[in-house]
């Protein structure tokens, strides 16, 4: 949800922009991350979830590479990130550099190293994903800049 607060004495009420279109538009999963290399196997404890069996949470997590992804959560329970399940790889958790991709954020965007595991899921769970937020950000200044001409 995205709320955009507008002062009263500006006289006019912002208005979300229509969906894009062509490049812009709503890409699938595949088309986000499917250039990625998969993580090591040596990584496991890192991306594989332990358990055999999914939990009804995880289950609900699964993603298609054919549809938009789910939102990338930042919560944890009992201490371990419910993180979306990779959709060919399971039981394997998306990748921080995965998730970032998932959020539009590009790849130059590098979290520190020094900062542990599930603090890197939350600070990329807790983000908006930038191309969204560049895309109300231009239709608020373009909105703003049209008021103050008229």
């Amino acid at each position: 949800m995205f709320i955009v607060g507008i002062r009263k004495d500006l006289g006019f009420t912002f208005e979300f922009p229509k969906p894009l279109e062509g490049d812009f538009q709503t890409r699938v999963l595949r088309d986000v991350i499917g250039d990625l290399p998969e993580p090591e196997r040596q990584d496991c404890g890192k991306y594989w979830t332990p358990k055999s069996e999914y939990t009804y949470g995880q289950a609900n997590r699964v993603q298609s590479l054919d549809k938009p992804s789910n939102t990338i959560p930042a919560h944890h329970n009992s201490g371990q990130p419910i993180q979306p399940i990779h959709p060919t790889e399971a039981p394997r958790r998306f990748t921080v550099r995965e998730c970032l991709r998932i959020q539009s954020a590009p790849d130059t965007y590098v979290l520190p190293d020094d900062i542990s595991l599930s603090a890197q899921y939350r600070i990329v769970g807790n983000g908006i994903a930038s191309r969204v937020a560049w895309y109300i950000g231009c239709a608020l200044a373009d909105q703003l800049r049209f008021k103050s001409k008229a």
